[in-house]
């Protein structure tokens, strides 16, 4: 997934250090899913695209279009 949107930047948005994004990142250390709805909301996805792997990518329109009908239900 790339947003360029820098460590520091979601940190600061979300309330957590560097230091813990970077950990989320890389697996080092697991997060709240609290934490995990906030760092999606501040990289303007969903949460769930960042437990995909890139490989994974679901396009943009769709996952949008999808998102729109969930909450119209």
């Amino acid at each position: 997934m790339h947003k360029n949107v820098t460590q520091s930047f979601v940190a600061e948005s979300v309330g957590i250090t560097e230091k813990y994004i970077s950990d989320i990142e890389t697996g080092r250390k697991p997060c709240s899913l609290d934490t995990l709805v906030s760092i999606a909301n501040t990289l303007d996805i969903e949460p769930y695209e960042l437990l995909m792997p890139d490989s994974k990518a679901v396009s943009y329109d769709s996952r949008r279009a999808f998102s729109r009908f969930l909450q119209s239900m």
